[in-house]
């Protein structure tokens, strides 16, 4: 039973946790190439905003070099999406894989609840627009901790992985036509 004990502790001194930023998000070719400067303006703010607030989790493995910031990219793909990070030298250390399947209903009810608040008027105040805010804001922290549950070896905080988001759901639905009203 000692010994149990023991190898436990070496395991968890040879596996360091280390809290650090993103420096840069890239988006796929594919993606960026088919999509609107209104579009990308809205993903370049969003890609602003995650990288300000960022903080990821690296599980660091005996032989990882040391790392200070991370940097993501984005791949948009038929079958889900994927975020690969790398460090500062180009080695991976970690990414987030979302199948269609598992972020599918996810995009559909969120984006279902920013309908509803963009055709009742998101600057009235009223008890359905408030509503559909409350219940917006828990689908978003549903959806972070979707994000979190799938991130290897890279782990965001909550905060980023509600920023990672809304990133996802701006690169796989126009919601500028939420704010033009077409």
């Amino acid at each position: 039973m000692a010994d149990d004990k023991s190898t436990d502790k070496t395991a968890a001194k040879t596996h360091e946790k280390r809290t650090v930023p993103l420096g840069d998000v890239l988006i796929d070719d594919v993606t960026w190439g088919c999509a609107t400067r209104v579009r990308r303006a809205e993903w370049l703010q969003q890609i602003s905003e995650l990288i300000e607030d960022s903080r990821l989790d690296v599980l660091c493995l005996p032989g990882d070099a040391d790392v200070s910031t991370l940097r993501a990219y984005v791949t948009v793909e038929s079958t889900g999406l994927r975020v690969v990070f790398h460090d500062e030298r180009g080695d991976e250390r970690g990414h987030i894989e979302l199948s269609r399947g598992v972020i599918g209903p996810v995009f559909r009810e969120y984006f279902s609840l920013l309908t509803g608040i963009a055709t009742l008027g998101a600057g009235a105040y009223s008890p359905q627009v408030e509503a559909l805010d409350i219940a917006r804001r828990l689908m978003h922290n549903d959806a972070a901790d979707l994000v979190i549950r799938h991130a290897t070896r890279v782990v965001p905080d909550h905060r980023t992985a509600r920023h990672l988001f809304t990133l996802f759901l701006l690169l796989t639905h126009d919601t500028t036509r939420l704010h033009t009203g077409t």
